[in-house]
């Protein structure tokens, strides 16, 4: 892939989300999502991942981005990345989800793991850059994804 800024405007970053895209929609390999699932990973790294994962959605690194998540809500500046980068692993969460419950995707996850998810995302709603983000419309920030992400999850227990 070719260098690029994750902090560069999201027009700028188009082509760059489309390759990623198009790489992960032809690719199985599920590892190397997981290895750059990580706060030490660059700002272009984790934006490409987490690009990747919302368009391939696969179940089994549901419990890597919650742990994910979770360690960079715990950080005051969410680990540094970019708020659109913690958006896109947050829409990940709800594409996963949404290929679970709906499209019936297995294994589906445990209530251990469904209470895990709605645990962190509950504790991400109240970071204070996360309230910050998007004042003018929320549910186009990262509580957006939240929101959808909690909705689905009361499915998920409907179905257990």
């Amino acid at each position: 892939m070719n260098k690029f800024d994750a902090n560069d405007s999201l027009d700028n970053l188009a082509s760059i989300r489309q390759i990623v895209k198009s790489e992960s929609r032809n690719s199985s390999d599920i590892n190397s999502f997981k290895k750059a699932l990580s706060k030490n990973a660059s700002p272009e790294e984790l934006y490409a991942v987490a690009v990747g994962i919302r368009e391939k959605r696969p179940l089994e690194i549901l419990p890597d981005l919650i742990s994910l998540l979770d360690e960079l809500t715990e950080d005051k500046n969410l680990g540094g990345y970019r708020l659109n980068t913690i958006w896109t692993l947050t829409s990940s969460v709800h594409k996963i989800l949404i290929a679970c419950i709906r499209d019936g995707q297995k294994p589906f996850p445990s209530i251990e793991l469904l209470n895990n998810i709605e645990t962190t995302l509950k504790k991400l709603e109240k970071h204070p850059k996360v309230q910050a983000d998007r004042p003018d419309d929320p549910s186009k920030g990262i509580r957006g994804p939240i929101k959808h992400s909690l909705s689905w999850l009361q499915k998920a227990r409907e179905k257990k």
